[in-house]
């Protein structure tokens, strides 16, 4: 991924984040290639294909396409688009899109792989000519058919910024235009009604790929990757109760059947939650713990197991399992009383991390486990170039200005964050100023939880993002355990699946909401379908 990224970037005008790289490799692993020279990416094209909203067509489109400047001019990103755009015909593809600057535009765009940029397009004018730019090369029209490979302009695009405003398509102040490549002909259409040579006349006609001279071509799909989350697991013993005893004083419990156990933890919670809420998307969920060794631990797996979730990165430690004593009042808000167990019986010298990150999307932290295992995760995915994601709930210990370095996001509610900080956070312009201190020792992006008044994100580049709550289904606040994590994961899951960050925050808010509308941790938490359903 960092070296995919390193090699687009460097043309771009506005560069990409990297989790919108993960949206689409994750989702569409076998429409992205790699150019390899050695163990060195020098080619890479992202592509998609998704049903168009309004149209209904099996649209395919190629998002980035960049070969290393070295290597340009010997067709190695023509090879990549057509790899593509086979594979987008056999899986049904009706057209594929991108977009360009138009570069003095004129009679039609056309692809050209050469000597100025990967992903270069030059304008054939009136002359019917096509310049390649650097070298001054030209070619008549019969020739571009044979090297276009399709592609022909369908429109120009703007932003529009209101009735009276409008601004360019990119942020360098250029517009764009939108190249079609049609695999097959829409309903009631003739090739007798255009001017313009249909794509359908060029799909055999594209040169064969000529072999790069200097290296070997090594062409290869990009795996799917995975949410690992790292941390706690507990048996959530859940007492419901009128009010807390005083001391010497002895009370019963406000129900006859509480005192269940059911699954929880940070870590359990998180991993489930990011399970649920990726079904019928090609992520899975890995969750990296430590298993006790009583009756508890048995039931445990067999519960992240049914979840679906990846265990082979687990451990067995010879302690009790960890436990959570969770006092629920009436008005559904609790207590909670942790006991550490398997938890914080992680191996002294953790070697395997290595391993486990490698083709994460993100990785998820909690404060239920040692630090040094915190530490350790978050060395290894953020020189591995994986976003690591912070919640601060748990034990009550400090960051390192390092280990904040490290993260993407670190995520308090507002009594975390004044600790944290040693601020104030007792109303939104407080929360942000505490926010800004904390990005001040490294952290990019605080995700601050305010409970019943939403969150707040303040992002790396100094933006405040707010998100009101969402009204609980049913109305009534059964249990708020679990709640934090379950808005943590969903946020995450939106967030490597490319969301914008606004979409991100309602996505988190709508998980939320059905957490607490039921009973316990693991089993309140929603389904993908669930929360989309909620935010409509």
């Amino acid at each position: 991924m960092p070296g995919i990224v390193s090699l687009i970037d460097k043309d771009l005008s506005e560069p990409y984040s990297v989790f919108t790289y993960r949206y689409f490799i994750n989702n569409w692993p076998d429409l992205c290639y790699m150019t390899m020279q050695g163990d060195r990416c020098v080619g890479a094209i992202i592509c998609k294909l998704d049903v168009h909203r309004c149209r209904r067509t099996n649209r395919g489109y190629i998002a980035m396409l960049a070969v290393e400047k070295e290597l340009r001019g010997r067709r190695i990103g023509s090879k990549l688009v057509k790899l593509c755009l086979d594979r987008m015909q056999q899986l049904g593809a009706d057209e594929c899109v991108l977009e360009t600057v138009p570069w003095l535009c004129d009679v039609e765009m056309t692809l050209w792989v050469g000597e100025v940029g990967a992903l270069q397009w030059r304008s054939v004018g009136t002359s019917g000519r096509l310049s390649t730019g650097a070298k001054g090369k030209r070619h008549s029209r019969s020739n571009i058919k044979h090297r276009s490979m399709g592609f022909v302009k369908e429109k120009r695009l703007h932003k529009s910024l209101g009735a009276k405003y409008n601004s360019s398509y990119y942020l360098n102040g250029n517009d764009a235009f939108r190249l079609k490549f049609l695999f097959k002909l829409p309903d009631g259409f003739s090739l007798a009604d255009t001017k313009h040579e249909s794509s359908l006349h060029m799909i055999q006609g594209a040169d064969a790929f000529v072999n790069c001279k200097t290296s070997q071509l090594v062409v290869q799909a990009s795996q799917s990757e995975a949410n690992r989350v790292c941390g706690s697991l507990n048996a959530d013993i859940i007492i419901e109760i009128s009010r807390f005893p005083k001391k010497g004083e002895t009370l019963g419990a406000r129900s006859e059947d509480t005192g269940v156990m059911v699954p929880g933890g940070k870590g359990a919670n998180q991993a489930v939650a990011a399970s649920r809420l990726s079904a019928g998307t090609p992520r899975k969920a890995q969750f990296i713990c430590q298993f006790g060794n009583d009756s508890h631990a048995v039931k445990l797996e067999q519960v992240l197991a049914d979840n679906k979730l990846d265990l082979s990165g687990c451990g067995r430690a010879q302690k009790p399992s960890g436990q959570a004593f969770i006092f629920l009042e009436a008005d559904g808000s609790n207590s909670i009383l942790i006991v550490g167990g398997s938890n914080v019986a992680w191996p002294a010298e953790v070697t395997d991390f290595e391993r486990q990150i490698q083709g994460a999307s993100a990785v998820l932290l909690q404060q239920e486990i040692p630090k040094y295992v915190n530490e350790a995760v978050a060395k290894v995915a953020h020189a591995a170039g994986v976003p690591v994601i912070q919640d601060v709930g748990g034990e009550e210990r400090e960051f390192s200005d390092e280990h904040l370095r490290r993260l993407a996001y670190i995520c308090p509610n507002e009594t975390e964050l004044e600790r944290l900080t040693g601020m104030p956070t007792d109303s939104e312009a407080k929360v942000v100023a505490a926010a800004r201190t904390l990005q001040k020792r490294g952290v990019k992006n605080v995700l601050c939880t305010l409970g019943s008044d939403g969150a707040v994100l303040v992002t790396a580049e100094g933006k405040v993002l707010r998100q009101a709550s969402f009204p609980v289904p049913g109305g009534k606040v059964v249990d708020t355990t679990g709640a934090g994590d379950c808005f943590r994961a969903a946020f995450a899951v939106a967030l490597v699946e490319g969301k914008p960050l606004q979409e991100c925050m309602k996505f988190a808010a709508a998980a939320g909401a059905l957490t607490v509308s039921k009973y316990g941790a693991v089993p309140s938490l929603p389904t993908r379908a669930e929360v989309t359903a909620l935010v409509g």
